[in-house]
């Protein structure tokens, strides 16, 4: 099976403007999909996909009718509308060339941090967590946990901070109830060494990760692709020649 991760910014192009999250460039959404036709992934874990506020557009879906895959979900992060296009909301998406057998998501504590951005926007955090899609993959159930955690660099505040460690514990909890099952933990965590601040789903080989290298043209790794130890990793690619603000994270897995 081939698993891909990418933080798509709503669709949007990176441009040499774009500092912390701000003044992107136009929107190509048809970009992000042929970058992804030519990886040809089974599973897509996208995080900030747009959709509407009147609910006409979902760009999950789209991508999803594009490879004619027609099992995905999506959740959207409650909260204000997205920094990156007004209108619309940031979600979380899902698609599948698997049966998508149920869904749920899973929300860590919002701590309602607030902050004025540079250009003067006002942010706060928004209900950012884990959409865990149980798929059927040959005759047995498996955990698809996309994952986009708060960014707290942005506020000026760190993962690793005592303030968060109920969030972390709640994380950590999740992943490991999760593991019953075989289980890939994927998406934006919005930190780059995990075994620093979840360091329970590591012991004992409960989980490992997938790759260590850089995701993001200025933040260092922000993307994860962790394996519940039912699985074998077979091959990793990062697709870093794109013109994104995250990179195409791509692993080839098979169950042990």
């Amino acid at each position: 099976m081939k698993i891909v991760s990418w933080n798509i910014a709503g669709g949007h192009l990176l441009t040499p403007k774009v500092k912390d999250a701000m003044g992107y460039h136009e929107e190509n959404l048809d970009y992000f999909i042929q970058q992804l036709k030519k990886v040809g992934p089974d599973i897509i874990c996208l995080q900030e996909t747009h959709i509407s506020t009147n609910g006409k557009i979902n760009q999950t879906k789209e991508i999803a009718e594009a490879f004619g895959y027609q099992y995905f979900s999506t959740h959207i992060y409650k909260g204000k509308e997205s920094h990156i296009k007004p209108g619309h909301f940031l979600s979380l998406g899902t698609i599948s060339k698997f049966p998508i057998v149920s869904n749920e998501y899973f929300n860590p504590p919002n701590p309602k941090l607030t902050i004025q951005r540079p250009n003067g926007a006002t942010w706060t955090t928004l209900d950012m967590g884990i959409l865990v899609s149980r798929i059927s993959f040959r005759k047995k159930i498996i955990n698809i946990a996309n994952t986009h955690l708060l960014p707290l660099h942005y506020y000026k505040r760190d993962w690793k901070d005592k303030d968060f460690q109920h969030m972390r514990d709640f994380v950590s909890q999740l992943f490991l109830d999760l593991k019953k099952n075989p289980t890939v933990a994927i998406g934006d965590f919005n930190y780059a060494d995990l075994n620093e601040i979840y360091p329970k789903i590591f012991s004992l080989g409960k989980y490992k990760d997938s790759f260590t290298q850089k995701t993001t043209p200025e933040k260092g790794q922000q993307d994860h692709i962790l394996l519940s130890q039912h699985w074998q990793l077979s091959k990793t690619k990062i697709i870093s020649k794109i013109d994104a603000d995250h990179f195409i994270c791509i692993a080839e897995i098979k169950l042990s």
